[in-house]
């Protein structure tokens, strides 16, 4: 059992922080083409950029719900590796009963 599991467990935590940011910045970009429909001239036109921008509010959703799940797996990985290197510690500190 000379493998290890090395975790770097500061870029897991960072990886979580970024992708946090990644979803806010996201999520902060919903109605982006809100407004542009006056600009644009060509009723046809305003519809298929209403049309694009409604699928996209969809799928839009579907990562930003993708991005915060990834960062909570990320928070909760960095927890179980935690949780499981303070047991392991603690086994491993401990004194053998009966001079074992």
């Amino acid at each position: 059992m000379g493998d290890r599991l090395k975790v770097d467990m500061d870029r897991v935590r960072d990886a979580a922080a970024n992708l946090d940011e990644i979803k806010r910045e996201f999520d902060a970009s919903e109605g982006i083409t809100d407004g542009y429909r006056a600009l644009i001239g060509s009723g046809q036109l305003a519809d298929k950029l209403d049309e694009f921008a409604n699928n996209w509010r969809i799928h839009r959703k579907r990562l930003s719900d993708d991005l915060q799940t990834f960062a909570e797996w990320s928070r909760k990985a960095v927890e179980a590796y935690k949780s499981t290197d303070d047991e392991l510690a603690k086994v491993l500190s401990a004194k053998p009963e009966n001079g074992r």
